[in-house]
């Protein structure tokens, strides 16, 4: 028994070496995943958010403790690994903007969004991934039972869940790289949504694009020999574009020699942000501006009118 005890202060403590954090805290997330469930599910707050045709988007966002390991995680293990290079979505330096890029002056386009992706990333494919990072035994169970949800795989709202399945999808990109090269297409992902694109010189129509995309994204693929299968694809249509006929992808407008954000994402961040400001949720408005910094280098002039109304009607509350 004293040695069980021994090993378990080693682990602690290395786990804790390794992500910066003090052993304490992980020892009592270990603590709660001996109890009668061996969940964490009760560190998460689940927020529904509705989508298009009755489909709804759930966010497990971590609270207290365990939010403090996962950040811990993301920062010192998962920040600095390396993705390949068509993966956009949760990479430093990297946004909505580098994935469309491979796009400009393609003459159509190849879009889909991979079903159920963070929920299909199996408990295997996330040890693994861990195992990969130096990590074994009880330490490598701890780590994935802090970043994977039985129920949801890799949860979304989780600092951790977009870079875990970024390097999940490592080989899958690889492959779609390999193919696509070998077709004369461009191809980016940002998280689950997948763009490919050609041009009349190099490919023959549209119609050929869509039957190669379609038959890429129904691969099943592997990491670490664990296989990992996303189900059907949704939202897939593949469109011809013009300077009179943009694509509307991943937010934005995609036309043979331009990005732009559409009007329509423009008038629903206007009316966000001037909510954000009215009630206080600075995380919100924060997250507003960083994404249009992105688009802009600076806040354009239909957002920042409303965040102008916004400021006036509290200094009018205030003064009530």
């Amino acid at each position: 028994m004293a040695n069980v005890l021994v090993k378990r202060s080693h682990n602690l403590h290395y786990l804790a070496w390794k992500i910066h954090t003090r052993p304490e805290i992980i020892a009592s997330l270990v603590a709660r995943m001996n109890d009668s469930d061996g969940s964490l599910r009760r560190f998460y707050r689940r927020k529904d958010i509705p989508k298009s045709r009755g489909r709804k988007r759930i966010i497990l966002s971590p609270q207290g403790r365990l939010r403090l390991v996962q950040d811990a995680i993301y920062q010192h293990l998962l920040r600095p690994q390396v993705c390949s290079r068509i993966a956009h979505g949760f990479v430093p330096g990297r946004s909505i903007i580098t994935a469309l890029l491979p796009h400009l002056k393609a003459d159509f386009v190849f879009m889909a969004d991979m079903k159920e992706a963070f929920r299909s990333v199996p408990k295997k494919v996330v040890m693994e991934i861990f195992a990969q990072l130096g990590f074994k035994g009880e330490t490598l169970e701890w780590i994935t039972r802090f970043t994977w949800e039985k129920d949801f795989g890799l949860p979304q709202g989780a600092p951790t869940s977009g870079m875990l399945f970024n390097l999940a999808c490592e080989e899958y990109d690889r492959f779609l790289i390999s193919r696509c090269r070998g077709l004369g297409y461009q191809v980016s992902r940002y998280a689950d949504n997948i763009i490919i694109s050609g041009r009349r010189p190099r490919t023959s129509s549209p119609e050929a694009l869509d039957v190669d995309g379609r038959r890429l994204l129904y691969e099943r693929f592997q990491f670490g020999g664990n296989w990992i299968r996303f189900g059907d694809l949704r939202n897939v249509k593949t469109v011809e574009i013009s300077e009179t006929r943009p694509a509307r992808v991943l937010g934005g407008l995609l036309t043979g020699n331009d990005i732009r954000l559409s009007g329509k994402i423009l008038r629903h961040l206007r009316i966000a942000v001037y909510n954000a400001i009215l009630s206080g949720d600075f995380s919100l408005y924060f997250g507003i501006r960083g994404y249009l910094f992105q688009w802009y280098g600076g806040i354009p002039p239909q957002v920042a009118g409303s965040i102008e109304k916004a400021r006036q009607r509290l200094e009018q509350a205030a003064s009530w």
